[in-house]
C-alpha cells in the first residue's frame, strides 16, 4: 500500500487524467448503454388494463371497456384485440377493472413498435373520461387517462 501510495503521489498529474478519462468513459457508456434489467423485446403482444372509480357499475365499466376497444381496434397496427371487464388481475378483484390483450399485425406489415403502439393509444386514451388505461412498461404500470 505504502508503495502504490507514494508512486501516486510523484504522478499527482497522470493520476489525475486517469481519474478524468475514466469519468468521462463512464458518462459515455452510460448514454450508449442500454438501460434495464430485463431488455425490452417486440414480441407483437401488448397487454393493458383498465380502472374505473370505485362503486362503477358493470354496465358503465363495460362502455368505458367497449371505448377503450374501439380506440385500440382503430390503431392501424392492430391486428386483433381481446377484452374483458369485471375481474380481477394480478390480486386486484372488483367490478371496476378490465383487461386487454392486444395482438399487432407482423413486425414486416406495421409502421410502428409496440412501444409507439402504446404511446398512440395512450395519446387517444387520454381524452376519455372515468378510466384509466395502463399497460406495463418494463416492471411499472405508466397511466395513460384518468
Amino acid at each position: 500500500y505504502a508503495a502504490s501510495l507514494r508512486w501516486m503521489l510523484n504522478y499527482r498529474g497522470s493520476v489525475l487524467l486517469g481519474s478524468l478519462i475514466v469519468l468521462l468513459a463512464t458518462i459515455w457508456f452510460y448514454d450508449i448503454v442500454a438501460k434495464g434489467f430485463i431488455p425490452r423485446q417486440d414480441t407483437g403482444v401488448i397487454f393493458g388494463n383498465t380502472r374505473a372509480r370505485e362503486g362503477v357499475t358493470f354496465d358503465d365499466m363495460i362502455r368505458h371497456q367497449q371505448a377503450v376497444a374501439g380506440i385500440i381496434q382503430s390503431n392501424p397496427n392492430v391486428e386483433a384485440v381481446m377484452s374483458t371487464a369485471g375481474q380481477g388481475t394480478g390480486g386486484v378483484l372488483g367490478d371496476n377493472v378490465g383487461r386487454f390483450i392486444i395482438r399487432l399485425k407482423p413486425i414486416g406489415v406495421r409502421k410502428a413498435t409496440a412501444d409507439e403502439v402504446i404511446q398512440q393509444i395512450r395519446r387517444e386514451a387520454a381524452g376519455l373520461q372515468g378510466c384509466g388505461s395502463f399497460f406495463p412498461t418494463r416492471w411499472r404500470f405508466a397511466s395513460a387517462a384518468r
